[in-house]
């Protein structure tokens, strides 16, 4: 199972589309050109580096956007739809292995087919028209 926590992790996290919360009147974005800034974004107060043990404590969202919050820029928020729709993907793989011929697709006759592409495993659960997806896996951790 220690395999396969990996190619979950990474399929929650790159196909998990990320929104930025938008206003209509939202003041122009400004990040200062002087290199102090830099430091406050490698080393964001209390949030450690996943490699060191964090990763159990904070989530993916909660520690993007204390990058973000530095910058000044707006946080993001997620998507449970396209959450959901990586997750019925990665779970579709797992059940029907990860070594097929298309790691995108999914037979229509296979344990937990949702959807034969991306968009289709959108437009599932009642996502728009337009979906795409980002897969990684491997044999090592996620961090490594």
């Amino acid at each position: 199972m220690n395999f396969f926590l990996p190619i979950l992790l990474t399929t929650f996290l790159l196909a998990t589309l990320f929104l930025p919360t938008l206003t209509t009147n939202a003041a122009p974005t400004q990040v200062s050109v002087d290199s102090a800034w830099l430091t406050e974004v490698i080393s964001p107060g209390a949030y450690n580096h996943v490699r060191d043990g964090d990763a159990s404590t904070v989530s993916p969202e909660d520690y993007l956007n204390r990058y973000r919050s530095l910058l000044g820029v707006p946080s993001l928020t997620t998507n449970e739809t396209l959450r959901q729709s990586a997750k019925n993907h990665a779970d579709y793989l797992l059940k029907n292995g990860i070594y097929q011929s298309d790691p995108h697709g999914e037979n229509s006759t296979a344990a937990g087919f949702t959807g034969s592409t991306p968009d289709n495993r959108c437009q599932y659960l009642g996502y728009g028209d337009y979906c795409t997806e980002v897969q990684a896996y491997g044999d090592g951790d996620l961090y490594s």
